[in-house]
This record gives C-alpha cells, sequence and structure tokens, in this order.
C-alpha cells in the first residue's frame, strides 16, 4: 500500500513519466536533446540532418539531381537508422570502401594522373576525394556535409593534379546513410591543402 501511495505521489510529481524520451530534436531552449545549440538553416534545426536546402552553386548543382537525403525512409527512420544514442553519426567500417565476402575493403593502389580534376564534399581538406563532378549519391556522405556553418563556412572544393599523385588507395564506395554509393573513392597519401602546399595540387575552387 505504502509503495503505491509513493510511485502514484512521484508520477504525479513529474519525477515518473509513462512517456519515453523523444528521439527526435526538441526545440526546448534553443537547444536538442544532448545539449547543442540548434542551427536555423538545417533541416529540423539539426546539423546532422544536413541544409534545409540542397546547395544550388551551378558547380555542383547537378550532382545532386538523383539525390535522396533520407534515401527511402522518412526523417524520423533515418535518424534512428544513423543518429547513435549519444548522438554521434556513425562512419563506414574500413574507410568507406565497398567489402568483399570476408568483410575485407576492395581496394587497390593507383597514381592519379596530371591534369585530373578532383573534388571533395565537406570541409575542403582532407585526403578523400572523388573524381570532380561525380554524383553525390554515389559517395554516400552524410548530408551535414553539406550544411555551411556560418556565412564563410565550406562544404565543397576542387582542385587541378598538376604533377602525378603516387601511393593513391583506390576502390569503389560502400552503401552507407541510405546512400548507394559505388562510386571510385580516392584516398590520398595527404591531405588536399598539405598537397597544394607540395605543388601536386592547384586549387580551383572552394565554397
Amino acid at each position: 500500500m505504502y509503495t503505491t501511495i509513493v510511485y502514484i505521489m512521484l508520477l504525479a510529481g513529474g519525477v515518473l513519466s509513462q512517456n519515453p524520451t523523444p528521439t527526435t530534436t526538441s526545440h526546448v531552449h534553443g537547444r536538442d536533446q544532448l545539449g547543442k545549440p540548434l542551427v536555423t538553416t538545417a533541416f529540423c534545426s539539426d546539423s546532422r540532418l544536413g541544409p534545409t536546402a540542397i546547395p544550388t552553386h551551378t558547380m555542383i548543382a547537378s550532382m545532386f539531381t538523383d539525390y535522396g537525403r533520407f534515401g527511402r525512409e522518412c526523417p524520423q527512420g533515418y535518424y534512428d537508422t544513423w543518429i547513435e544514442y549519444d548522438g554521434s553519426v556513425p562512419k563506414p567500417p574500413q574507410d568507406g570502401f565497398r567489402l568483399d565476402s570476408n568483410g575485407k575493403k576492395i581496394s587497390y593502389m593507383t597514381s592519379i594522373p596530371n591534369n585530373t580534376e578532383i573534388d571533395r564534399f565537406g570541409w575542403p581538406n582532407g585526403s578523400f576525394v572523388s573524381l570532380a563532378g561525380r554524383p553525390f549519391s554515389e559517395r554516400s556522405i552524410p548530408p551535414s556535409n553539406i550544411l555551411k556553418r556560418g556565412e564563410d563556412g565550406l562544404i565543397y572544393g576542387r582542385w587541378l593534379t598538376i604533377e602525378e599523385i603516387d601511393n593513391v588507395e583506390a576502390g569503389p564506395v560502400a552503401p552507407w546513410y541510405n546512400q548507394p554509393g559505388n562510386g571510385t573513392q580516392y584516398l590520398l597519401p595527404d591531405s588536399t591543402w598539405n598537397l597544394v602546399d607540395q605543388g601536386f595540387l592547384q586549387e580551383i575552387i572552394q565554397f
């Protein structure tokens, strides 16, 4: 009897709740469930879901022709699948390369010839690139990579090789983030900005 009374008092006082904590972003005092500031330019104000509008810059607009932000899922389904309990977004295993039947990545070592245009989405300084202009859906990149952080935020970079780049790991992209992948990704031996400094790359554009 005593236990029942205490339970009722706790429930009435809001200490216990019959409703589970929502998994979607909560718009309470401008912060999400984990206390992170909401981003007004992001889908549902959640930076992990990407921008409200897909980028329309003339250099990249055609790369989004067949792109579905959440694949065949609704926003909540995507959130439940790809956002971890701690709020993180899981990266694909084996550097994002497609895996064979034994769970080993399918890749090979190659070189990128001189006078080749390469690009990447997200922060421009990185080691993973594609041949310039390949569809976004082939890259299996999360939508957060195309969300600008502030007026000067960068989401895209394109470069021209002015010297052949050796020791490049290449291979098919694994499906991830509800994207089909199957494009070819290249893992450079150094970051793009370092390769610019070393005389291998020439910047075409960053925005």
